[in-house]
């Protein structure tokens, strides 16, 4: 996994459970700490991790329990500390690498139909290690796409020429699927936007079972 990372400059990974000096050391925030210095097992971690979204993202966070095979604390010369959820395909490994908390959320967030801040709270980003997509993409990378009528949509999630939006221009802010290469289906209203994100996380490691 830490190929994908190696342009980023000494690469150096930490698994739990972490020595407190250790994690003192590189700075572990306060929602990862019990989790990474325990000595529970690696679902048990994830559990912890994602308590806070119990209810918002439950199968996510069971699918990540369940088929997580490692933890492991990222830090790089460029880049700091990141959390990789790493999984066993059976004919490849990957990793979904989440970033740390965000601190604050961009004054956009407030107009969104939905509250992300227990999401962004335990990871601002959490996208495929290799694609740095695939999730839900750091607040910084929120991208702002205009359209023909002068409106414009906050992509959040994304995933090649697809990804989640919110569409700003119109009351109340509605969110959006938009699919480039769907022909009979480009642009589709998303009504429960936390059970979308679950299902787009999720769904893909439910596979595996």
């Amino acid at each position: 996994m830490l190929r994908y990372v190696a342009s980023e400059g000494k690469p150096m990974a930490f698994t739990p459970p972490l020595d407190l000096a250790v994690a003192e050391r590189i700075a572990v925030p306060e929602a990862w700490y019990q989790a990474l210095t325990g000595p529970a097992t690696i679902s048990e971690q994830i559990l912890a991790l994602w308590a806070p979204l119990a209810h918002s993202m439950p199968r996510t966070r069971k699918a990540y329990a369940a088929h997580c095979v490692a933890l492991v604390a990222l830090q790089t010369d460029t880049q700091p500390l990141s959390l990789l959820y790493c999984f066993d395909l059976g004919t490849e490994w990957m990793a979904q690498r989440g970033f740390l908390p965000a601190r604050q959320m961009p004054d956009v967030a407030r107009r969104f139909p939905i509250d992300l801040t227990p999401l962004y709270a335990l990871h601002d980003g959490l996208v495929n290690i290799a694609s740095e997509e695939d999730g839900p993409l750091p607040s910084d990378r929120w991208t702002a796409i205009p359209d023909n009528q002068g409106g414009e949509l906050i992509e959040i999630l994304s995933e090649g020429g697809r990804g989640l939006g919110f569409d700003m221009s119109v009351d109340p802010i509605r969110a959006y699927w938009l699919d480039s290469d769907s022909r009979q289906d480009p642009v589709r209203e998303v009504p429960e936007p936390w059970a979308f994100m679950d299902d787009f996380m999720a769904r893909w490691l439910e596979r595996q079972e």
